[in-house]
């Protein structure tokens, strides 16, 4: 009875142990810096946070991906993209509406 009330005691005391270490774990972040090479840290420095970066898990999995900031031309590009295939858009309905004109007006 001895062993087992120990055996419990220790069990306890160590998922107790463990769990007030998971709960005081932060995240970790890992980047590569302006040489390339990879950085981990508890916080991105400022002149990093613009740029791509991971948030890592307490086993060291990567559970969140930032991507870079996108640059002026980037979005100017994305814009114009999204204009185009509005238009395209429009221009496919447009011509649908027709069609439906032209087969409704003409049955056989």
């Amino acid at each position: 009875m001895k062993t087992r009330n120990l055996y419990t005691k220790l069990v306890l005391g160590a998922l107790i142990a463990a769990s007030a270490a998971g709960a005081h774990a932060g995240k970790l972040y890992k980047w590569v810096d302006e040489n390339g090479r990879v950085r981990y840290g508890d916080s991105i420095p400022p002149q990093y946070a613009d740029k791509s970066n991971q948030t890592l898990n307490d086993q060291g999995v990567v559970v969140d991906r930032k991507p870079a900031a996108k640059t002026p031309e980037q979005l100017a590009e994305e814009a114009r993209l999204k204009a185009a295939a509005e238009e395209a858009e429009r221009i496919r309905r447009e011509k649908a509406y027709q069609d439906r004109i032209l087969l409704d007006t003409f049955t056989n």
